[in-house]
């Protein structure tokens, strides 16, 4: 489809979406929620901008408060969060209390060779102020980053070092989760995810520790170069 083939299936797709949310049917909305950031998604792909692609999260978060949680150093960096639990029983007339000592589904993500990250706002009451916002961006959703000005960043960056290499840079990835109160973004080449019913609490201990048990055996191997290097040169220099 041409630019103006695709400006004119986004009006559409507008028109629709304003239709819909006067709607009683949640189908409906849905649909045309869809429709509408599919569109969106379509145009800006189509004009090399920067745009938020849908990515097939497998264990979702609810619109409350899962609790996002991120431990990191520079070689690994998890996020945690509490599970989308859907409670047959709620009615709507109380707050659920969240409590990090609780236990929950809580989701561990470990994301695989993470170049660096950033974590807290923007919150929900605010995301239509997002450079993202009409370019696919969805509330409580996980995205990819398509034309990432951030990863475009970060590459330029590194371009004055030796060892640059540009295939190093297309393996990664520009992450996106938008929770209730804060955002989690990072790029890095995928990721891992578990889940544990335990208390979140807990799981930001299990992450703790696996962090600190892989910098232990890097130090520890960087150590016994280091070691080794300086008997070297002791030796030489007796």
């Amino acid at each position: 489809m041409s630019i103006s083939d695709l400006e004119a299936a986004l009006v559409e797709a507008q028109g629709r979406w304003k239709t819909a949310r006067n709607s009683s049917s949640q189908e409906d909305v849905a649909t045309a929620r869809e429709t509408l950031l599919r569109a969106q998604r379509a145009l800006f792909l189509a004009k090399g901008e920067e745009t938020a692609l849908a990515c097939a999260w497998e264990i979702p978060w609810g619109t409350g408060a899962p609790l996002p949680h991120v431990v990191s150093s520079g070689m690994s960096t998890y996020l945690m969060y509490v599970a989308n639990e859907p409670d047959p029983d709620w009615d709507g007339s109380y707050v659920r209390e969240m409590r990090t000592m609780d236990p929950h589904r809580i989701a561990l993500v470990k994301f695989i060779d993470c170049y660096a990250y950033q974590f807290g706002g923007p919150n929900d009451e605010v995301l239509v102020g997002h450079r993202l916002w009409g370019k696919g961006l969805a509330p409580y959703s996980a995205h990819v980053i398509a034309n990432s000005r951030w990863l475009a960043e970060m590459e330029h960056i590194n371009k004055v070092h030796p060892g640059y290499h540009p295939d190093k840079w297309r393996t990664l990835k520009h992450y996106l989760l938008l929770f209730h109160d804060e955002q989690f973004e990072c790029l890095a080449q995928g990721y891992t995810l578990e889940v544990f019913q335990d208390s979140l609490e807990h799981v930001a201990e299990l992450a703790r520790t696996r962090l600190f048990e892989r910098e232990n055996r890097l130090s520890d191997s960087f150590g016994d170069k280091k070691a080794n290097r300086i008997s070297l040169r002791t030796g030489n220099n007796g």
